[in-house]
């Protein structure tokens, strides 16, 4: 069954009801998939969105006066589960979603039964892990509301950035995103590794930027990112009951590439990659070896390089 939402606005007497398509940009502008007119709504106040083949997210795209879910103001991208209350501005969204797996994010394909994968292949892809530095810091120093406005606006750069580039978020993890770049089967040409080593190098420009505004008002605190790059094959495809909605990245290299980035702050280096990364990057960008490093849950060590900015 179709996820739906069930829609109450403060103008209407009559609640309505729409199916849930992979995405739902939610806002006051007509560009929106769901327009709310109302003045406590952003122009592009808040996405859901389906990632992963069967786990519905919301985040805040940075809006004046804050997404609620269950009475709860969003911070960093949530997760949904069916029954679910959205309030955006004076208008509740209850999300009905059936398959309701959306509870459990999974990570490896161990740790899935195996009559849950559908359509699962093995293709070579790029994965890119992006995290807060030291967000525990930001989340108990400012003002929730103040942290829901600035983290908004900087998931919503990290979206449409990746998403510029050719790249698919596949998962929220806390504060951290993952996307996957796939190479055509056939196709030789690095694009799929330059798209990713690109997107970081104007995430870390833009984490920059975040980074002066946040300083004007809190000026002992910072703004830091780390990004991790790593390529490799991986099994892809829909998890649950939902064929064709969207693929979800699993295996050894997207673990790799979630140990990579936690090498960032080791290394103070914002952006790490693997050999892999380096060698098919070839001459279009320069590295600095940091050389073999160990890393959780792997016996042989990692050799990473820091890209250069």
């Amino acid at each position: 069954m179709t996820a739906q939402l069930h829609i109450r606005l403060p103008t209407e007497t009559t609640p309505r009801t729409i199916a849930l398509e992979a995405t739902c940009a939610v806002g006051r502008d007509a560009d929106n998939h769901l327009v709310i007119d109302d003045p406590l709504v952003s122009r592009h106040h808040a996405l859901i969105r389906l990632l992963s083949g069967n786990q519905y997210y919301v985040t805040d795209l940075g809006s004046s006066n804050g997404t609620f879910l269950n009475g709860r103001l969003v911070t960093v991208p949530a997760l949904l589960k069916s029954g679910d209350e959205i309030q955006i501005g004076g208008a509740k969204l209850k999300l009905d979603w059936p398959q309701d797996s959306a509870a459990a994010p999974l990570a490896t394909m161990a740790d899935t039964p195996i009559a849950t994968l559908l359509n699962f292949t093995s293709q070579t892809v790029a994965i890119l892990v992006v995290d807060i530095r030291e967000f525990t810091k930001l989340s108990e120093t400012i003002p929730t509301a103040d942290l829901a406005r600035f983290v908004g606006g900087w998931f919503s750069d990290v979206n449409q950035t990746i998403e510029q580039h050719g790249g698919r978020i596949d998962k929220f993890i806390g504060d951290a995103v993952m996307a996957c770049w796939v190479q055509a089967p056939g196709v030789t040409s690095p694009e799929f590794v330059i798209a990713p080593l690109t997107v970081a190098q104007k995430l870390l420009r833009l984490a920059e930027s975040h980074h002066t505004k946040l300083v004007t008002e809190y000026p002992a605190l910072s703004f830091r990112i780390g990004c991790g790059i790593h390529t490799g094959q991986a099994s892809l495809g829909n998890i649950g009951k939902v064929a064709g909605r969207d693929f979800t990245a699993m295996g050894d290299c997207v673990n790799v590439t979630f140990r990579i980035e936690a090498l960032c702050k080791e290394q103070a280096r914002p952006i790490l990659v693997s050999r892999a990364i380096k060698e098919i990057a070839g001459a279009a960008f320069q590295f600095d070896d940091c050389g073999a490093r160990q890393v959780k849950g792997r016996a042989e060590p990692v050799h990473v390089f820091a890209l250069r900015n």
